[in-house]
């Protein structure tokens, strides 16, 4: 484990070394429809069956805050996990990760405060506004790197949630005879009846059908 690896989950190596990577990371139950540990084993077990490196990007991994036992901080990762070998035989998995969370927003913060202070500077020298179109730039790929970071991750949550979703919705128009938007329609009124998201409360109409009567 690197430096900024130790710095960016913070943690110790003696809080790492020879722990299960699962016990050392557990998941953050608040978003487990994520499916982040599972997106991790099936990366484990992908390169330990092909012997070739395998890429997950960007993935959302949330790490437990070390001040704050039981409270996660929201982190979001780009992976590589690659085979190390000693002939035919896979030793082990080497995983290279790269923090792309931003800083839960002070980067972008700082950014924009010393691309304002440019713009209220004098600007008359070319050199003045280079500098400034340089910060205005810089900060554009930023905000666009993170916004894709996060709607990837959403779209992984979608497309984990959407089949039971459509299963859920498909019970209902058969028990009421309705359509398909008034099935999605009392989805959404019992999560806000009951403060449950909407995959959730589509599971638990999924486990009532096949529960034992």
């Amino acid at each position: 484990m690197t430096r900024s690896y130790l710095a960016s989950t913070g943690r110790s190596e003696d809080q790492l070394i020879a722990t299960n990577v699962f016990e050392a990371f557990p998941e953050n139950p608040a978003t487990r429809e994520i499916g982040s540990t599972k997106d991790f084993t099936d990366s484990f077990e992908r390169v330990l069956r092909t012997r070739r490196p395998h890429y997950l990007s960007p993935l959302r991994y949330d790490v437990e805050d070390p001040c704050h036992p039981g409270e996660f901080i929201e982190k979001r990762w780009v992976l590589v996990n690659t085979p190390v070998q000693d002939g035919d035989d896979v030793l082990g998995v080497l995983v290279r990760v790269d923090d792309v969370t931003l800083a839960n927003e002070d980067l972008l913060k700082a950014l924009r405060v010393y691309r304002d202070t440019l713009a209220r500077a004098d600007l008359r020298t070319p050199a003045a506004r280079d500098r400034l179109d340089s910060a205005t730039s810089f900060l554009s790929v930023v905000e666009s790197y993170a916004g894709l970071a996060a709607e990837v991750t959403d779209l992984r949550q979608a497309l984990r949630t959407r089949p039971a979703i459509e299963q859920a919705k498909g019970i209902i128009m058969a028990d009421r005879r309705c359509s398909d938007q008034e099935a999605f329609d009392l989805l959404k009124q019992l999560s806000m009846e009951t403060n449950v998201r909407i995959a959730d409360v589509a599971a638990a109409v999924i486990y009532q059908l096949r529960a034992p009567r």
